[in-house]
C-alpha cells in the first residue's frame, strides 16, 4: 500500500514570470539611470530592461560611470563598413573559379591531421 504525502508541491516563484515590474524596475524605466547599489540589488531586473532594448546609465554618487546598452547582432553590411570583409565583385561561377592545384601531390587532409596532432 502506497503512502500519500500530505504536503503540497510548491511551485517556485519565478520573477521572470511576474507580469508587473518591480518597484526598482519602474523607477529605472522612468529615468533610465541606476545607481551602483540599485544595480547590485536588482541586477536581473536591470538586465531584463537592457534585453528589451533600453540603454541604462550606471551612476556612482550621482555621476555617470558606465552605459549598459543591448548588443545588436551584426549584419554583413556592418562587417563591410568596418573593413573586416570585402564584398564580392561578381557571383561565383564554377566554370571560371576552379580550385587551386594540389601542391606536389600532398595529401592535405593527412597534413592537417598531422599538424593538429602536434598541438
Amino acid at each position: 500500500m502506497a503512502i500519500k504525502s500530505k504536503t503540497k508541491k510548491r511551485t517556485p516563484k519565478n520573477r521572470a514570470a511576474r507580469k508587473e515590474p518591480s518597484m526598482i524596475e519602474q523607477k529605472i524605466q522612468e529615468r533610465l539611470t541606476v545607481g551602483v547599489r540599485e544595480l547590485r540589488q536588482d541586477a536581473s531586473g536591470v538586465l531584463r530592461l537592457v534585453k528589451n532594448g533600453k540603454s541604462i546609465t550606471i551612476t556612482e554618487h550621482g555621476k555617470p560611470i558606465a552605459q549598459l546598452t543591448p548588443l545588436v547582432n551584426p549584419v554583413l553590411s556592418d562587417y563591410v563598413n568596418a573593413g573586416v570583409i570585402t564584398p564580392a565583385v561578381r557571383k561565383y561561377d564554377p566554370k571560371i573559379d576552379k580550385p587551386l592545384p594540389n601542391p606536389d601531390g600532398i595529401d592535405l587532409v593527412a597534413q592537417l591531421l598531422q599538424d593538429r596532432a602536434r598541438i
